[in-house]
């Protein structure tokens, strides 16, 4: 009986972790961590950011996914910390190749921005467009070591204080940032 139940659960095993993991139908988890300091010679004058990015993600057809991926990034400078939180979809193709399988991704994130300077809080809405490509290295069937190359483009609206009519009128200011990291995809 205990051989059967071997055999049993060694076929039913192949069956689900023998498919390719860029299948249709099939589910990723992910997250990327990226971290940059660029210090000076005055302390004060340090940078900071600290970025989370984990994913979820669906094959709707064979190597191309849509994912829902969640932002959070942390920076400081000199007395100016911020706090940026949001959501958005992206998509993912793969190249087919055997143990390494290459990608493109292209996503948009919506995202809210809490800024503490000097004592002032303000709280800025901000887009993100994200071009990302890189290489999964699968170490088994299900999991893959994941390098990413991402690009950036941010349009923060920030209010502007106008002297003359005394009021605070909305202005988006746009910053591009490259970004190199390391990860885990998981696929189920």
């Amino acid at each position: 009986m205990k051989k059967i139940i071997l055999i049993l659960f060694l076929i039913v095993s192949q069956f689900v972790f023998g498919q390719s993991p860029t299948k249709q139908g099939r589910i990723n988890l992910n997250g990327n961590l990226f971290y940059m300091t660029q210090g000076t010679v005055d302390p004060n004058n340090n940078l900071d950011i600290f970025l989370f990015n984990p994913q979820f993600g669906y094959f709707i057809f064979d190597n191309l996914s849509v994912n829902i991926s969640i932002d959070y990034t942390y920076e400081t400078f000199r007395e100016r910390s911020s706090t940026k939180y949001g959501i958005g979809p992206s998509i993912r193709y793969y190249f087919d190749i055997e143990r390494i399988k290459p990608y493109l991704s292209i996503g948009y994130s919506y995202l809210g921005e809490i800024t503490t300077s000097y004592g002032y809080t303000d709280k800025f809405p901000s887009q993100e467009l994200l071009l990302s490509g890189g290489l999964d290295y699968f170490i088994t069937n299900n999991v893959a070591l994941e390098t990413i190359i991402s690009y950036r483009i941010t349009t923060v609206e920030e209010p502007l204080y106008s002297t003359a009519e005394d009021i605070y009128i909305p202005y988006n200011k746009k910053g591009n940032t490259f970004l190199i990291g390391l990860g885990i995809n998981i696929f189920l």
